[in-house]
């Protein structure tokens, strides 16, 4: 039997690819009532006067902007000042809200618009609306989107990658949906953000780079031939990254089996 979780650590989680001070603010703020409210994100806690660095950490601003955009908890005016607040700040130019479909619309500096649509005003499961509207989806990018994937309709790829936010060292395991809507259009579902965004403005906003891809179809089958397999317990993430070698060590335990009943 292949240790795929210990794999996971020695590939992926060493303490090179662990110690960024991201990791360190986001491992606080999961820890707050409000997590990602605005007296997280007023100070820039890197060299401002580095170009990148203040790309990336407006890119920071703006992912945190969507956290909040999209939490039942935090209220209408608290959106309000945390949209002007950016404005000041500059690090959007302006917004847009259509209030009938519940869709934010972000003009970055750059006169690029980031298009906002809510996961859960597409879900009529109230179980899954509930963890998508609250700090519940906080953390669980990996599990979530794998449930997700069993219920959301037209999702075409589950996706897993680095997030590098601020550099190369500070980066973060991620998991993620992709789909094609009716139009074409490619976009990425976010579970922890609730967010459904255009693919090519979500992979500049938090820098991704993917690791390992595939049908998000085979997920709801994998989960009944996990649950019988010796690797039932898993990681989500070792799962998803070494996903063809995991399955293909599970059909090889089950021809195993099937070999002995012979």
């Amino acid at each position: 039997m292949i240790d795929f979780d210990k794999k996971l650590k020695k590939e992926y989680l060493h303490t090179e690819n662990r110690n960024g001070r991201w990791n360190r603010v986001v491992a606080s703020c999961i820890k707050k009532q409000k997590p990602f409210l605005l007296n997280l994100y007023t100070s820039n806690p890197f060299n401002p006067n580095n170009y990148y660095r203040r790309l990336r950490w407006d890119s920071i601003k703006i992912y945190n902007l969507i956290q909040n955009l999209n939490f039942s908890a935090v209220t209408d005016q608290e959106k309000l000042d945390l949209l002007d607040t950016y404005i000041r700040e500059n690090v959007i130019q302006t917004y847009e809200y259509d209030g009938k479909n519940d869709i934010f619309y972000l003009t970055k500096m750059d006169g690029s618009v980031i298009e906002i649509k809510k996961i859960s005003d597409f879900i009529k499961d109230e179980y899954f609306v509930k963890k998508l509207t609250t700090q519940e989806r906080l953390g669980e990018c990996h599990s979530g989107s794998m449930n997700l994937a069993c219920v959301f309709e037209n999702v075409s790829d589950i996706v897993i990658g680095w997030s590098r936010f601020y550099n190369n060292r500070n980066k973060l395991l991620h998991t993620w949906l992709e789909a094609k809507t009716s139009d074409g259009k490619e976009v990425v579902i976010d579970y922890t953000l609730n967010a459904i965004i255009d693919k090519k403005a979500y992979y500049e906003l938090i820098n991704v780079v993917p690791i390992n891809r595939f049908e998000s179809k085979f997920v709801r089958d994998d989960y009944e031939k996990l649950k019988k397999s010796s690797y039932k317990g898993i990681n989500c993430r070792s799962y998803l990254i070494y996903h063809d070698e995991v399955m293909k060590a599970i059909e090889e335990e089950i021809k195993e089996k099937q070999d002995e009943k012979e």
